[in-house]
């Protein structure tokens, strides 16, 4: 499709000023850290943050580049990485909205890079929701608003694992089910073989004892 006048323009100005805020508050937050207020909390804050710029500059870029090749994950340590640093600033930072939305990512990611999820319209659908989430949440952070959880980003990541669980060719557990075990002809001949030679034994034992 194509993409609407003016909308990259817009775009890129969108990401600028979220780049910019995110940019002023971790200074801000520095700053109480050198007058010495809260500077456990301030700190942790402020660590999220550059976290999370990590990820608002990257993930776009990295999700346009694997949509358009789904065969090549390069991108999924990239994000993994980023969502596991970015998980843990949270948890230190008090945030549970924002730990719960990365660990519903991660496990997403970690099915794509175990084979047991595809990544297709729906999975990209998805985790590009649940990035634009938390992009969202680091707003709110910055802004010193109350962060709100996103439950429907949580849920829809949830459903691509359990729809992944109940295809065809998943064992219960959503792990990809065992091979069934199939015999080669030489195989089966060469059994075949020995098993007439021991019953051929068992005979000849039990003329001679006769």
């Amino acid at each position: 499709l194509a993409s609407l006048p003016g909308s990259a323009e817009l775009l890129q100005r969108v990401q600028q000023l979220q780049q910019e805020q995110l940019v002023g508050a971790e200074a801000d937050w520095q700053a109480q850290v050198a007058a010495g207020e809260d500077a456990g909390d301030v700190l942790s804050i402020g660590r999220f943050l550059a976290e999370g710029m990590d990820l608002l500059l990257d993930a776009d870029e990295l999700l346009a580049d694997w949509r358009q090749r789904p065969a090549r994950a390069e991108q999924l340590a990239v994000l993994g990485d980023e969502l596991r640093g970015l998980a843990r600033s949270a948890r230190q930072a008090d945030l549970p909205q924002v730990e719960a939305l990365c660990a519903a990512l991660l496990s997403v990611y970690a099915a794509v890079g175990e084979a047991r999820l595809t990544p297709d319209e729906a999975f990209f659908s998805a985790v590009g929701t649940a990035h634009e989430a938390l992009i969202g949440m680091m707003d709110q952070v910055a802004a010193a608003l109350e962060v709100e959880p996103r439950p429907e980003c949580v849920g829809a990541l949830q459903s691509l694992l359990a729809a992944a669980a109940q295809a065809p060719g998943a064992s219960h557990d959503g792990l990809p089910a065992a091979a069934p075990h199939i015999d080669h002809p030489a195989e089966a001949e060469a059994e075949a073989e020995a098993e007439a030679e021991a019953e051929a034994g068992a005979e000849a034992e039990a003329e001679a004892e006769a």
